[in-house]
């Protein structure tokens, strides 16, 4: 039987060739409508066969995959359960509507419906859904829970407590949502409606710092939970009050909302703790004296808190360990902090978080004229700022405001991803000094010097926004994906020798229209977002249809707000299948919602057209879901 398919398929093969040899030569001489018709209505036909053989041997990957991978791979696509309880509800209903069999690998596997968020839910929908929450419940079988919601308001206990309360015995995780209206002098509810939880391995409580009394009926409560609960190895939202060092000899993370100095005394007494963050405070209270250098034996620590000389005191005490640091740094303290920096030796990710609120001329220079002791080995870098008034920033700087770029990156030669989310009024940001960079974005437009990035041979990433000046000078050898955002009107012009191993391209057209011309010829590139209004849209898919030639690898499309017009889209797609030159497409992507009638009529030519020849064709479209599940899922 085998055989009799494989001969067929060569057949219909052949024949569907002979008939696209046909199809272009018609489409070059444009003449002989009716036989043209003709040859499409035989060439369908032919697909159409094609299609019914495809599907007789078509593999489920569910059938095939361990559950390992599979649900992997599904979990990977599907929404937060944290931040989107709805979507992803409605997400795997999507996924069950597959097949009969999807439907009951699905429902089977238990991590699907682990994670139960009743906040976000009940923020939605306007009420507890109990149905569902109860269905969660029922298909994690026996797999460990994670709970959300607003467990101390009466509310919840009346409603879910009942549902959710004889599971507590296999919950891994709460998080307690904060309500405002809470009485500081009752008990936590935690304690009734939790009693037993050995597997309980992380928690959130949301203490708000100086709200509540340390001795308050609430805090002392909260405290006694922690207690009951040894192995705990995270908790977030907390103070020092609340933790007993005899009690929690597991804990390796915690996020804290109190002053820094207030705690370490506290914190030194866990062995196992290496993930430490202290939040921002407002206002911000004032620091106590350390008697005791002593290392700490942390490897991630995120200080956000206004005591800055606190922040680059407790780096110093990280020199062996400090794998991860999210800092914010002030102007007064930037010196202090680049030569602590230099210091840590096993540094790989920095987060900087630059307050220039206080900055003047005079500082600037003084910080700039510092020279260089240390080097640091840190490989990733984002710097953010959080003084926004840019305008007011550029007088700041006075007449020579790239410099401050320089003088970073100078410290951080072995950056291999850089993000710099701003950049002032007319700054040239030199990544010469960067030799192993493969990673830069800059969100602000950058209008000149930007051919620096030839120097950078490992350079495989880059993402930025520019203007014309900036576009023409910019290229590079090495370069694999590409994001640019055009900020004005100009001929675009990608061409094989500015970019010969480009692959990927995120084109964002920040403008309404555009008459000017765009171009493309790029022989190695595999994928192209294009992300702007109609009518840009539709010119850069027009320039993609008139001269597919010039991108004979192209793969996937994706129109993330505006598709183009359908004909030249329809054009695009023809000229990309009926073409034996051109590797066909075999991902289309739009997320912008399409009037049902369009859809249809874009379903119905997609069938006649991406069947042209064997591929894994997949069609992605949002057409904005219900927002309100059925609870029979």
């Amino acid at each position: 039987m085998d055989t009799v398919v494989v001969s067929e398929e060569e057949q219909l093969r052949l024949d569907q060739q002979a008939l696209v040899e046909q199809l272009a030569s018609h489409w070059e001489t444009a003449t002989d409508s009716q036989n043209l018709q003709h040859v499409m209505n035989e060439y369908n036909e032919t697909v159409m066969s094609l299609s019914a053989l495809e599907k007789r041997r078509r593999v489920d990957p569910l059938s095939v995959l361990p559950v390992e991978i599979w649900s992997e791979i599904i979990k990977d696509v599907l929404p937060p359960s944290i931040t989107s309880f709805l979507a992803k509800m409605k997400t795997l209903q999507q996924f069950m509507a597959v097949s009969t069999h999807w439907r009951r690998l699905i429902i089977h596997e238990p991590s699907f419906w682990t994670q139960i968020d009743t906040y976000h839910f009940y923020l939605n929908s306007k009420k507890f859904h109990t149905p569902l929450i109860k269905l969660c419940i029922e298909r994690s079988q026996a797999a460990e829970l994670s709970i959300c919601g607003t467990f101390e308001d009466p509310a919840w206990e009346a409603n879910l407590s009942t549902v959710i309360t004889p599971h507590a015995h296999r919950i891994k995780e709460i998080i307690l949502v904060r309500i405002y209206n809470r009485d500081s002098a009752r008990a936590t509810r935690l304690l009734s409606l939790f009693p037993i939880t050995p597997v309980l391995k992380a928690l959130t409580v949301q203490l708000p710092h100086d709200e509540i009394s340390q001795d308050s009926a609430y805090v002392c409560s909260i405290r006694h939970f922690i207690h009951q609960n040894p192995q705990l190895t995270d908790i977030r939202g907390a103070c020092h009050a609340l933790l007993q060092p005899d009690s929690l000899s597991s804990l390796s993370r915690i996020s804290l909302k109190c002053e820094a100095t207030q705690a370490i005394p506290v914190l030194r007494k866990f062995p196992r703790l290496r993930s430490v963050t202290f939040h921002d405070l407002w206002p911000p209270p004032r620091p106590q004296p350390c008697d005791t250098n002593e290392p700490l034996p942390w490897t991630k620590l995120k200080y956000t808190q206004l005591n800055h000389g606190v922040g680059i005191f407790l780096i110093g005490l990280l020199r062996a360990s400090l794998r991860d640091l999210h800092l914010k740094v002030d102007a007064l303290h930037l010196r202090d902090f680049m030569e602590a920096l230099g210091y840590l030796a096993v540094l790989e990710m920095l987060t900087l978080f630059l307050d220039l609120g206080n900055l003047s001329p005079l500082l600037l220079r003084s910080v700039l004229d510092e020279p260089v002791n240390e080097y640091s080995n840190v490989r990733k870098v984002d710097v953010f700022s959080t003084y926004y008034h840019r305008i007011a920033m550029d007088s700041r700087f006075g007449t020579d405001p790239e410099t401050l770029w320089n003088w970073l990156l100078l410290r951080i030669p072995n950056t291999e991803a850089l993000f710099l989310p701003f950049a002032f009024q007319s700054t040239m940001v030199s990544l010469t000094n960067l030799k192993k960079l493969r990673r830069f974005y800059c969100g602000s437009v950058i209008l000149y010097h930007l051919r620096e990035v030839d120097s950078c041979s490992s350079l495989q990433e880059l993402n930025l926004q520019c203007g014309a000046v900036t576009f023409l000078m910019l290229s590079s050898e090495t370069v694999r994906k590409l994001a640019i955002t055009f900020t004005e009107v100009h001929p675009i012009e990608f061409l094989a020798f500015k970019w010969p191993s480009l692959t990927t391209l995120n084109l964002r057209l920040a403008f309404e229209s555009t008459s000017e011309p765009i171009t493309f010829h790029l022989p190695q590139l595999r994928e192209i977002e294009v992300d702007g209004r109609l009518q840009p849209v539709t010119a850069v898919t027009r320039s993609l249809a008139c001269d597919a030639h010039k991108v004979p690898c192209l793969e996937h499309i994706l129109f993330p707000r505006w598709y183009p017009e359908l004909d030249l889209l329809f054009i695009l797609l023809e000229r990309r299948l009926l073409s034996s030159d051109l590797k066909p497409l075999m991902r289309l992507t739009i997320s912008k919602s399409i009037p049902s009638g369009i859809l249809s009529l874009l379903v119905e030519r997609i069938q006649g057209l991406f069947t042209a020849r064997p591929t894994l064709f997949d069609l992605s479209v949002d057409v904005h879901a219900k927002a309100v599940l059925d609870t029979d899922m």
